[in-house]
């Protein structure tokens, strides 16, 4: 053993006067090893769960053409009941105020579904593009998921949409 003090200078026990470097030390796992290797696991098994999901799940269905031919047909109810009798797409004021209002607007997906006469479980949406922020929109959100939509470009020489707007109608 030598006399520098603990730590320095070490000898082998076998007393051949070499010094021990690190990996000759037969000190134990730290705390600072310890939290080191929780944190690394840790970290590993967030990120695979995070991340493999997506890459195993299927991708959204493709649109069919029947949901295609369905929106494109609500395109079409719906800009007949918004529109003037016999003009060329322009807006009727009170029949679209009525549509969009919270009070007689359809509130839920049955009751679009019974204004349109679909009788399959569709989820659809209905909005009046107006190039604002606050589009009046009825029905499912369909913000995320793949469906068909359709749009019309309506005229009104009202305070709605000027010179012109659109109705999109989304079909899922």
């Amino acid at each position: 053993m030598s006399a520098a003090g603990p730590g320095r200078g070490r000898r082998d026990d076998d007393g051949d006067g070499r010094s021990r470097g690190l990996r000759a030390d037969r000190r134990g796992q730290t705390l600072q090893d310890f939290a080191t290797g929780v944190s690394l696991f840790v970290v590993v098994v967030a990120a695979t769960i995070t991340l493999l999901p997506p890459v195993l799940s299927p991708f959204d269905a493709a649109i069919t053409a029947d949901q295609s031919a369905t929106a494109s047909r609500l395109t079409d109810e719906t800009v007949r009941r918004l529109t003037l009798a016999g003009s060329d797409n322009r807006l009727n004021a009170s029949a679209t105020t009525d549509f969009f209002s919270p009070l007689a607007a359809p509130t839920d997906e049955d009751d679009l579904q019974a204004l349109y006469g679909t009788g399959e479980r569709l989820q659809i949406n209905v909005t009046l593009d107006t190039a604002t922020a606050t589009d009046p929109t009825i029905g499912a959100p369909y913000e995320g998921r793949s469906v068909a939509a359709v749009a019309r470009v309506v005229a009104d020489g009202g305070r709605l949409c000027r010179p012109s707007c659109r109705i999109v109608v989304r079909v899922g």
